[in-house]
């Protein structure tokens, strides 16, 4: 059912999609794109993406298990249709894919970005593309069905991976419009948070000019704290994954660019909250601007200390083992740990109190810390003391 209903009519569409969705009998391949797209939007709330993309991911293993000797030709199709709608969808230039489409027209929903049709389409390609390169990603475990490998699957269906460079900066850019409304902007958020994601699986396989260049945009907005928190994972994540194209590249080692610009945006991270406190000593008060400042920087903390974090590595690796005997082709930094300095911890602690030592707008009370700070400031030293045992001793005490 699953198959008939959602696989076959996307596979159809790896070949002519654009004739085909323009003609009659075109209602099969909306219908499969809008129940995708219904399973990325539970992406726009808290703890729900990781259900709607699990079952995905689930349902295409199963699908792999079925398709046996066929499996290989299956994930080509799949991809190329993906890759295709992706492209349609958005409205990307077909020479700035550097691919050539089997149809030249692919300004053809250019027109409305969030016309019914396509939206689903959109939101429904990158569902599906994230859940499939997750199922390949783990291609070498039999539970996943799949006997090809993702670099296998992208040269086989010889796709273009610059496309998912051009995808994430033809969303930020709907993004950041403001004609856009607060709505289609969380479903971007969302759909951005696929695309990031599916960069840190496929990030190897970008040409190494669009790596470097999107890595450096990449860096560039974690530094602005101009990401909305639930995108900062998925875009550290993608970091790594560039971090690594580029050294194989340069022969560079990737633990250490990571731990380099790991500590750097710490770094920046101190500085920015050194400025705000700055500036609070000033004025007495803490805005809604402040706040969102704050829970940007301090989440940005956090993540940033758990690159390299494996849930298995404190029991099934000895202690004396370094990170470079850690690392697999999945993790590249499994093992890594970035400790932040003494005086970005003690910053972050200032904020786990109801008040802050500063004087309020009327200079008889200490200012009030809002709720959602002290929040995020107990979250993220709980990360904090997840990566530095002798930092949780201290505060178990």
């Amino acid at each position: 059912f699953f198959s008939k209903l959602i696989i076959d009519p996307i596979v159809d569409l790896a070949q002519d999609a654009t004739r085909k969705l323009s003609t009659g009998g075109n209602s099969r391949y909306y219908v499969a794109w809008r129940i995708l797209s219904k399973l990325s939007d539970g992406d726009k709330e808290a703890g729900a993406s990781r259900s709607g993309i699990g079952s995905l991911q689930t349902a295409i293993q199963k699908l792999f298990i079925n398709a046996g000797n066929d499996c290989k030709t299956l994930t080509k199709n799949l991809l190329q249709a993906v890759y295709k709608i992706g492209i349609l969808s958005l409205g990307i230039d077909n020479h700035a894919s550097q691919h050539d489409l089997s149809s030249p027209n692919t300004g053809e929903f250019d027109e409305d970005f969030f016309e019914r049709n396509t939206a689903a389409m959109r939101t429904g390609a990158w569902c599906i593309l994230e859940a499939l390169t997750n199922c390949l990603v783990n291609s070498s475990e039999a539970r996943t069905g799949a006997n090809i490998s993702l670099k296998q699957a992208v040269r086989s269906s010889a796709i273009d991976c610059s496309f998912v460079v051009l995808s994430l900066k033809k969303l930020k850019e709907l993004g950041n419009s403001v004609d856009i409304s607060p709505a289609n902007k969380a479903t971007l958020a969302a759909t951005s948070r696929n695309c990031l994601k599916v960069i840190s699986k496929i990030g190897g396989l970008v040409p190494l000019k669009d790596a470097k260049k999107c890595s450096s945009d990449l860096m560039q907005d974690l530094k602005s704290f101009s990401l909305p928190n639930d995108l900062i994972p998925s875009t550290i994540s993608a970091l790594v994954a560039f971090t690594k194209r580029i050294c194989n590249d340069s022969g560079k080692d990737v633990i250490d660019e990571c731990d380099e610009w790991i500590n750097a945006l710490l770094d920046r991270c101190e500085c920015a909250i050194e400025s705000w406190l700055s500036s609070l000593s000033r004025h007495g008060r803490i805005e809604t601007d402040d706040e969102r400042l704050l829970t940007r920087i301090l989440f940005c903390i956090g993540e940033l200390t758990m690159v390299g974090f494996s849930s298995q590595q404190d029991t099934l690796q000895p202690r004396t083992k370094s990170a470079r005997d850690m690392v697999t082709d999945k993790e590249p930094v499994r093992g890594l740990i970035v400790r932040p300095s003494n005086r970005l911890i003690h910053l972050v602690k200032l904020m786990l109190p109801t008040t802050m030592p500063i004087t309020s707008v009327n200079d008889e009370d200490l200012t009030p810390t809002p709720s959602c700070v002290r929040a995020y400031a107990f979250v993220t030293l709980g990360k904090l003391c997840l990566r530095d045992a002798s930092l949780a001793r201290i505060f178990k005490q």
